[in-house]
């Protein structure tokens, strides 16, 4: 670092601690009052009329029902909010006011009564009574005389629901037939996706071009279409901004003025404040541009002084990912089971593989009425090998059997008598489910189920002989082949078989069951998995970056897995598992291999932690502090700990709730850059070499780890003193005004300015194009 920065820099640092413009209250109300109006009418949907009914806010010049709405403002923009099941669309006077008082129309729907008469049919209802609501809005926007007329920004537009109504309202974005909405984001107080006990899994396929999204949740969420983890993977699935607000004690209704409180411990207004600090910046950034606002949801831990403790996620579209523990650099996903359309299936695992034995039964059944679908009665010859791992083919043939598809089941355990029977013909199906002898062998049955098959007969085939030389002709002839990947622990579907992941144990025991396949001729993919990289503790593998990342060896445990259930952790994505017995250990992660990372033009560092519960590594209630550090090309080291962030060291999961068990979290840990450069102002940003985190607070701990990034772009460029030259001079400049509080220029673009600004402007030093 030059000597003139030094300087600037060691001024800077008295300047650190002084207060900074002051943080928006976002629990106020802005410029304009509440005003709102009742209407009703009908809807015909379905061949008969409904009521529809419709509380419309909005900023006024004074508060109360039908107050005047305010004069020489708009377009406005507007959100259609629909209520959650057995509340009602008036239950929410502690967020409309707020949302009005900044220039927004809400129109909350009502859906009981005609509406609502269970949570498993009402999906296709509610889409077109919020379609209906949106259109009708709109509309009077255009209708001289109404009092929207000329009010309604048609290109300002969100949907906002609790529960079922934040259901409908992902069912319309995600899934309906008919002209799509496209809402510019979506905010989800405790939502139940829509179809009822939708598969986390299909989330993926359901809503890959989600728009911006926030979902706000409570720790004791009784309800059953949310308690299973279905508004978490919303979170993982967006691909624009995302906000996660999880707040601690609070149940279903909470969020609602008068629902029953539940499972809920914390008063009822704390829930709304925790609520409403998140969404109403969320709100306002989006339709006003407002990036004050989106700083307030990058520093979420500021929102509230006071009240519920809340955990934050936040993913930003604008990012640069450094480690999300899976493999960018090469293909992720093997196939897992292959096979011919309508004649075979391919497995490369046996059923003692499944984690939960219903589950493996169901794939299997799904497999068996896919080959069977036209048939009554069919003759099925199983192969059972007698040994090991073929136990759920019974009970799924006798479930078929029960229906009528399945009728003769013939059951063979020897390889010889096997063969024959093959050969004598007459089988509508043959199931192959070998697990016994070595990965090498041949088998007598290998040649007749090869003719079979290619001459084509039906077939379900389970093997693991990788190295046989005449298992692949059977293989060859159903489509698939072995591609020498093997141990994943969970697969997806691809074409439509089923529709969550399903889990599968890895080497169940003693051998290569979980083997990966690859299509051959007419072969298809009907699922795949996802392979992982780390095979133990101090293997070498590479991050996002392609770079390679070391561990200590002596970590109890470091390992990628996939996040779905795991220890209650319902997250649909890739973390690592990281434990620990000696102090002190931890990873270093590569970020440049010559010359040096530039994250100049960067805000933050951020990712994602979450304690796991139920580890003896982790006592009861304890926190975990560890350090974070950055270090530059030339050997300098900069060190933050969990302690300097906001929220402090990550606390231990709440719970479980009595009927609601645990939910562990993930939370999203955000240093400023700035914040480096202040722990060691030589730290060179614009040549980091790494990035360590070193597990040094506790003595044991287990947690996980995703998403390390750098996040939220800086702006730059300011001549702050007008010499014509960005330099050390404009440093301290810069310092004077950010201390008397006069006007400065906004280099991160965050809204306001103050002294990490005046960080940025070091980190940009001497080439002011840098960031543009």
């Amino acid at each position: 670092m030059r000597r003139g920065t030094a300087i600037a820099v060691c001024a800077l640092l008295a300047l650190l601690a002084a207060p900074s413009t002051a943080d928006e209250p976002w629990l106020e109300p802005g410029r304009y009052q509440w005003g709102y109006r009742y209407w009703a009418s009908t809807l015909t949907l379905e061949g008969r009329a409904r009521d529809w009914e419709m509380q419309i806010s909005y900023p006024a010049t004074s508060r109360g029902e039908d107050a005047p709405i305010v004069p020489n403002a708009g377009p406005l923009p507007f959100i259609v909010f629909a209520h959650a099941g057995g509340s009602d669309y008036d239950w929410y006077d502690y967020l409309f006011p707020l949302l009005a008082s900044r220039g927004v129309i809400i129109a909350s729907v009502r859906h009981n009564g005609d509406w609502h008469s269970g949570p498993g049919d009402v999906s296709d209802l509610h889409r077109e009574l919020l379609r209906a609501t949106t259109n009708r809005v709109l509309q009077w926007s255009q209708s001289p005389g109404h009092f929207l007329f000329g009010k309604v920004d048609d290109e300002r537009y969100g949907l906002a629901g609790h529960s079922h109504g934040a259901g409908a309202a992902l069912y319309l974005v995600g899934s309906s037939p008919g002209p799509p909405l496209d809402p510019e984001f979506m905010v989800l107080l405790a939502p139940c996706p829509l179809p009822y006990g939708t598969p986390i899994g299909d989330y993926a396929v359901r809503y890959p071009g989600m728009p911006a999204t926030q979902v706000v949740y409570g720790s004791r969420d009784e309800d059953g279409c949310v308690a299973n983890g279905q508004s978490i993977a919303i979170y993982e699935y967006g691909d624009r901004l995302r906000h996660y607000a999880y707040v601690d004690g609070s149940g279903h209704h909470a969020f609602d003025d008068h629902g029953a409180l539940g499972a809920t411990v914390i008063p009822r207004h704390e829930a709304q404040d925790a609520a409403a600090s998140a969404i109403v910046p969320f709100v306002v950034h989006h339709f006003f541009d407002d990036e004050a606002a989106l700083d307030a949801l990058r520093r979420s831990h500021d929102l509230l002084e006071d009240g519920a403790t809340v955990h934050y996620q936040i993913h930003e579209p604008e990012r640069l990912v450094i480690d999300n523990f899976e493999d960018d650099s090469t293909e992720s996903f093997a196939d897992a089971i292959v096979g011919i359309p309508g004649q075979t299936f391919v497995n490369g695992f046996l059923s003692d593989t499944f984690v939960d034995r219903e589950v493996g039964i169901r794939v299997l059944r799904e497999e068996l009425r896919a080959l069977l679908a036209e048939d009554e009665g069919a003759r099925v010859l199983f192969f059972l090998d007698n040994i090991r791992g073929t136990d759920l083919y019974r009970p799924a043939l006798n479930a078929e059997a029960a229906t009528g598809r399945v009728g003769e089941i013939v059951q063979v355990s020897d390889r010889r008598e096997f063969a024959t029977r093959i050969v004598a013909g007459g089988w509508d199906l043959i199931i192959s489910a070998n697990q016994d002898g070595s990965s090498t062998a041949s088998h007598p049955f290998d040649a007749p189920l090869a003719a079979y098959v290619c001459g084509g007969g039906r077939a379900i085939i389970s093997d693991f002989r990788v190295g046989s030389p005449t298992l692949p002709a059977v293989l060859a002839c159903a489509g698939a082949a072995y591609d020498g990947q093997t141990n994943y622990d969970r697969m997806f579907p691809v074409e439509r078989l089923f529709n969550d992941h399903v889990a599968l144990f890895r080497n169940p025991g003693w051998g290569i069951w979980t083997a990966s396949l690859e299509e051959v001729g007419a072969g298809v993919s009907f699922a795949n998995n996802d392979l992982d990289r780390v095979g133990g503790v101090g293997d070498p593998f590479t991050n996002s970056l392609g770079l390679p990342v070391a561990y200590a060896p002596e970590l109890d445990v470091a390992d990628e897995r996939w996040m779905l259930d795991f220890q209650t952790l319902y997250w649909p994505t890739s973390g690592l598992d990281v434990a620990w017995t000696t102090t002190g250990l931890g990873f270093y992660e590569t970020l440049s291999d010559s010359g040096g990372l530039d994250a100049r033009c960067w805000m933050d560092l951020s990712f994602r932690l979450a304690q796991l519960h139920g580890d003896p590594r982790n006592p009861v209630g304890a926190e975990i502090d560890l350090s974070v550090e950055l270090h530059d090309q030339s050997g300098r080291v900069a060190r933050l700990r969990l302690s300097d962030a906001p929220q402090g060291p990550l606390a231990y999961p709440d719970g479980p709730a009595p009927g609601i068990g645990w939910k562990t979290m993930f939370e999203t840990y955000r240093f400023p850059l700035a914040a480096f450069v202040a722990a060691e102002p030589e730290l060179d940003l614009t040549r980091l070499a790494g990035l360590a985190i070193v597990f040094d607070g506790r003595a044991t701990g287990r947690l996980v780890l995703d998403d390390i990034e750098l996040a939220g772009r800086v702006r730059s460029g300011a001549d702050v003193d007008g010499s014509g030259a960005i330099d050390a001079f404009d440093v301290l400049a810069m310092a004077d005004l950010v201390a008397r509080g006069a006007p400065a220029a906004d280099l991160d673009r965050s809204g306001r300015v103050d002294t990490l600004d005046v960080l940025r402007l070091l980190e940009v030093l001497g080439d002011p194009d840098a960031c543009p």
